[in-house]
């Protein structure tokens, strides 16, 4: 895979900036970080799709910042993204983090430029895969649909095994929105990533593993609670004066005169709890 890469990067570097040299693009310099910093921390908290793979340098930030939406990708914006991923030394069993929740790619598509070279991890099963003429043979372009139905364009590389029909889960960065006639004739919009493909990872056994774990916690917190409740000595209050007095003596009747009657009795003579 490395030598293949290195291959890859000597025979087209030259291909990659054929259209656009990477020192002539101009972007201004507080451009590149102010744009992504607040919505990746957004995307970040509202669908966990912070993944191990580093940022993006300041230079190669720049240049994907060009990225022109709804065009095809005959630009510097995606050269600089391929030469990066075939650069890039990932681990192939690829990142441990679910993918992102589904109303994040919605903000891809209706925010792009604000979102570009953020990390993604994304699963689906491959619904066509299209090679790339030259210069970019060494690419394919697959649509991959979600378990939610949405579709989103993924750049990936040729030698990555992608068949039509397969479930496949790819590991890359967010590209721009790109526009295309789907199937049906309509036109439409994607998010478009460029990623490679590696194995799951083990995210979903963990789902399922921590909210046990965190059940069994808290099962035990209760045992011991209750065993430290049942081992406590407990405190026994004694009964009040008027308590003890109550239970020497009958319940008065219910006439008022009557009643009258036992209450002076009990005064007069205490020790013999009143008169009947």
């Amino acid at each position: 895979m490395g030598s293949y890469r290195a291959r890859f990067l000597h025979r087209n570097r030259a291909r990659f900036f054929s259209l656009q040299p990477l020192e002539s693009v101009q972007v201004e310099e507080s451009h590149v970080d102010r744009t992504r910093v607040i919505p990746s921390l957004l995307i970040g908290v509202l669908g966990s799709v912070a993944i191990a793979l580093p940022p993006l340098d300041s230079t190669r930030q720049a240049i994907v910042s060009t990225a022109v939406d709804d065009r095809d990708h005959q630009e510097a914006a995606f050269s600089a993204l391929v030469e990066e991923l075939f650069e890039r030394a990932g681990d192939p069993s690829g990142s441990t983090d679910p993918p992102p929740a589904p109303g994040i790619w919605s903000a891809l598509v209706d925010s792009p430029e604000a979102h570009r070279g953020i990390p993604l991890v994304l699963e689906g099963r491959i619904e066509q895969r299209t090679e790339l003429p030259r210069p970019w043979d060494a690419m394919c372009e697959l649509f991959v649909r979600l378990p939610d139905e949405r579709v989103v364009a993924v750049f990936v590389p040729a030698e990555d095994e992608c068949t039509e029909g397969d479930r496949a889960r790819f590991e890359g960065r967010f590209y721009k929105r790109l526009s295309a006639v789907a199937r049906d004739g309509v036109l439409r919009r994607y998010p478009a990533v460029v990623a490679r493909r590696v194995s799951a990872g083990s995210w979903e056994p963990m789902a399922i593993v921590l909210p046990l774990s965190l059940l069994g916690l808290g099962l035990c917190w209760l045992v011991l609670r209750r065993v430290a409740g049942a081992s406590s000595p407990r405190r026994r209050i004694p009964p009040s004066a008027s308590s003890r007095s109550s239970s020497n003596h009958p319940e008065l009747p219910e006439e008022p005169a009557r009643a009258l009657d036992v209450l002076r009795s009990r005064h007069d003579h205490p020790d013999k709890g009143g008169a009947s």
